[in-house]
């Protein structure tokens, strides 16, 4: 593996599409980063104008950013991850660092975040990958840190911790998976892949060492515009894409190799196992809100998986409440119910 340079280049990806005011706070947040060897690139998704406006404002003020543009939008809701095969990668091969991070337009970083990644990897030369630590902002303003579910050495071999979260160790959880990535070493991964989370933890962290700051914060905000509510909503689950990575990718083979077959067997039945399970899930909160296209949809996807069908009984059992709340609101009878309960006129 070829040495980094002592300061080495840092390329951000950060595409958007209808966000400008959370655009314009991530990329302020980069701009005014300690360290500040940094090559921004900003992928217009087809953006709606008043994106546009401020895309255009921040390639103007600073010759860091350079855009990468669509003319239409990549996005669709029967393969939403389209846009991390076509955006993502257009960014990636417009960059020129030597270090390479995607953040999506709604999250933002602490003012010494890069500053503390490129010294994990200037600590160990090892270091393939590296990450800080979450904090999640409400809308009140509150925040909610993920320290407790990364209680691991500031660095570790990248398949020790994957397999430790695997057996439900606390030793990584990180919303976005936001990992600084040596460029050389995303690309033997083929960049980035539409199972983006699982490809980025099994198939590149997994093949390194990587580095952990706990002082490195990156922040993310709840708000209703997040797409995986939407998807969820919509009954879409990623079995597609988990089977795109162990067979497409060859996710077990590359384990096989590089750790041995009992390794690679346990991390293929985790991602299928985990793949069915949240369908059901999905499955169970649609039908519980009443929604039954979007229910149909996550069976449809699913149902000829066995299972699927072991873990949906339960996932059933625990939205019990809400659905008989919804389907009481459907018939009309909770005016009844509250007048028969003394809460009503």
């Amino acid at each position: 593996m070829k040495p980094l340079p002592d300061r080495p280049l840092v390329s951000i990806v950060i595409d958007t599409y209808y966000r400008p005011a959370m655009l314009r706070r991530a990329v302020e947040a980069v701009r005014n980063q300690t360290y500040d060897n940094l090559d921004i690139i900003l992928v217009d998704n087809g953006s709606t104008p008043e994106t546009k406006t401020v895309l255009a404002e921040l390639e103007a003020a600073d010759p860091r950013i350079q855009l990468v543009r669509f003319a239409e939008n990549q996005f669709s809701w029967d393969d939403p991850h389209v846009t991390i095969r076509h955006c993502y990668n257009a960014g990636l091969a417009a960059a020129k660092g030597d270090l390479i991070f995607h953040q999506a337009d709604d999250d933002w970083l602490a003012p010494d975040f890069f500053e503390r990644m490129v010294a994990l990897f200037r600590e160990n030369p090892a270091c393939t990958t590296a990450i800080g630590l979450s904090v999640g902002v409400r809308p009140d303003g509150s925040e909610t840190s993920a320290a407790a579910l990364n209680q691991r050495p500031r660095f570790m071999p990248g398949h020790e911790m994957a397999l430790a979260v695997i057996d439900g160790k606390p030793v990584f959880g990180s919303p976005g998976f936001c990992f600084v990535m040596r460029r050389d070493v995303l690309e033997a991964a083929g960049g980035f892949h539409e199972s983006f989370e699982q490809h980025l933890l099994y198939g590149v962290v997994a093949f390194g060492v990587t580095g952990y700051d706990s002082g490195a914060f990156m922040y993310w905000g709840y708000h209703e515009g997040q797409l995986n509510k939407a998807l969820r909503k919509r009954g879409w689950v990623s079995l597609a894409y988990s089977r795109s990575l162990l067979e497409g990718f060859g996710l077990e083979r590359r384990w096989a190799d590089a750790f041995g077959a009992a390794a690679a067997r346990k991390v293929t039945v985790f991602i299928e196992t985990k793949a069915v399970r949240t369908a059901a899930d999905v499955f169970a909160g649609n039908f519980a809100e009443l929604r039954p296209a979007s229910a149909w949809r996550a069976m449809r996807d699913s149902a000829r998986y066995l299972g699927f069908w072991k873990a949906l009984p339960g996932k059933l059992w625990a939205e019990k409440r809400l659905f008989a709340a919804n389907l009481v609101r459907f018939a009309g009878l909770k005016p009844m119910l509250d007048r028969l309960r003394g809460r009503g006129v």
